[in-house]
């Protein structure tokens, strides 16, 4: 068996997940901030961002500070947060 080795490997790190950890470290208090966008503007985008959301609010619900939702564009969805002041 020979060891296949790669010189300066990309390694992808969900971009949801960096964004969420950069709000939480450095984002201005109460503004919103778009975490992802659709291309189209169609149902199943809707839910699509819905999905991301919801899956956020569950993945992140010990930061409390965090309030989520779903922006309704001219020709599309945007899944977005903001840092709140703490409670």
């Amino acid at each position: 068996m020979t060891l296949e080795y790669i010189e300066n490997p990309v390694i992808v790190s969900h971009k949801s997940r960096l964004i969420i950890r950069e709000v939480l470290m450095s984002a201005e208090t109460n503004r919103w901030i778009v975490v992802s966008a659709t291309i189209a503007k169609t149902e199943k985008d809707r839910t699509s961002v819905m999905n991301k959301m919801y899956q956020a609010r569950k993945t992140y619900a010990k930061y409390t500070q965090l309030e989520w939702a779903v922006h309704e564009g001219i020709d599309n969805y945007s899944f977005i947060v903001r840092k709140t002041e703490s409670k």
